[in-house]
């Protein structure tokens, strides 16, 4: 596939995006037709290597990505199929799975989810430091490190299907930006050793015990940092933030965590006494 393709590709996908026609998927035993929105935003999942693409945040990962591709911020993949003799089309395109959908790239699986979130990389609302940095090095490789690498994490859980129709119907729920994290392998597995405190912290009953346990759960993942965890509603659901060894303060310093915490701290008790 060389340039002369890619281009030709970004011309169909054009022509399609001006008007963005229903498109359609056929299996042996089902149908889905997909309705394009306007407000739905579509970029290309690949940046060709010009010194302006090389600046963008995941460059390497989005160079490694399929030239015919194009994705949404809801989770839509259109690609485009076709040859120099029949001509190029638009098409939708499903994957595999069959409890979570993912997309397949040089003989490769990845969850659905990191492709939406390296390409609309600034609309989610926070990245793990570690994990951005092992993205920018490993590229698309960083999501299959066998437990050293990335995961992705739904927030709010991830929407099961039963049918082809269905996981298609759910891309808003499992691919809303808003819903996806990229943790640390270990940072991850957080979630996953406080699921049985997880309803108890959610809904505010928590004992000493559940507290303890969060604790627990931190040294158990070998997780160093100063970290937030947000209880979800239940399960491997919430949020998990590391905050690093330092902080910025406003008017520009750098220190410790513990150490901000005390000067904010002696800050509200010297404001109480005065």
């Amino acid at each position: 596939m060389n340039d002369n393709d890619y281009q030709k590709y970004v011309k169909v996908f054009e022509t399609w995006n001006e008007n963005r026609t229903p498109l359609t998927l056929r299996w042996k035993d089902e149908e889905y037709t997909y309705y394009p929105d306007s407000s739905e935003e579509f970029r290309p999942c690949y940046l060709e290597t010009i010194p302006e693409n090389e600046q963008v945040r995941f460059f390497k990962a989005r160079n490694e990505m399929p030239k015919n591709w194009w994705v949404s911020d809801r989770g839509t993949i259109i690609r485009i199929i076709g040859n120099e003799n029949d001509g190029y089309q638009a098409a939708l395109y499903y994957g595999q799975g069959e409890k979570r959908l993912q997309v397949r790239i040089k003989e490769q699986a990845y969850a659905r989810e990191a492709i939406v979130g390296i390409v609309f990389e600034d609309k989610i609302p926070w990245i793990d430091e570690k994990a951005a940095e092992c993205i920018e090095k490993y590229g698309l490789a960083a999501f299959r490190r066998n437990g050293e690498g990335i995961e992705v994490h739904h927030c709010k859980g991830y929407a099961t299907f039963s049918s082809r129709t269905e996981a298609m119907n759910n891309l808003k729920i499992n691919c809303d930006l808003n819903n996806i994290r990229f943790l640390p392998a270990n940072v991850h597995k957080v979630l996953g050793y406080i699921q049985p405190n997880m309803k108890r912290l959610y809904s505010n009953t928590e004992t000493i015990e559940d507290i303890h346990a969060i604790n627990e759960a931190l040294v158990r993942a070998d997780v160093k940092e100063t970290t937030i965890v947000s209880p979800g509603a239940s399960g491997r659901q919430g949020d998990i933030r590391c905050l690093g060894d330092t902080v910025t303060t406003l008017d520009g310093r750098q220190m410790s965590f513990e150490n901000a915490i005390k000067d904010m701290l002696q800050g509200m008790i010297l404001k109480k006494i005065n």
